[in-house]
């Protein structure tokens, strides 16, 4: 059973994902998708929420953006998967550059992303 955080700043972007998400886990248990429109609000939820197991995460975003969640979880010792979704590359950005090597199921989906690409991200989570 998973819960999973969407960050993302876009509504639309939030729901697709929630849906593309649902429609490739079946059979799997997905206990729940909540959603943050900022880096600082997913912040605060990972605080209050630790049965958070799984983050899929916009980079720029206003209030916060992907790399203070990351930075977020990995300072705090966190061992949940971050899964970047962005136009931006992990290696752009300094404190994304050895995301990898802190967590093995980190990873990253570039946008636009296809509904196989995210199939085969979940499947190795």
């Amino acid at each position: 059973m998973a819960k999973i955080l969407i960050v993302d700043d876009e509504q639309d972007i939030r729901e697709i994902l929630s849906m593309m998400i649902e429609g490739v886990s079946e059979g799997v248990c997905v206990h729940d998708i909540i959603y943050a429109e900022s880096g600082n609000k997913a912040i605060a939820q990972l605080k209050s929420d630790k049965s958070i197991s799984i983050v899929f995460c916009d980079y720029r975003m206003q209030d916060g953006n992907g790399g203070d969640v990351y930075t977020h979880i990995h300072n705090e010792g966190n061992k949940l998967p971050y899964i970047m979704i962005s136009t931006d590359r992990p290696e752009d950005h300094e404190e994304l550059s050895k995301f990898r090597d802190h967590h093995p199921m980190n990873s990253y989906l570039s946008k636009p992303f296809d509904i196989d690409c995210l199939s085969r991200t979940l499947a190795e989570l």
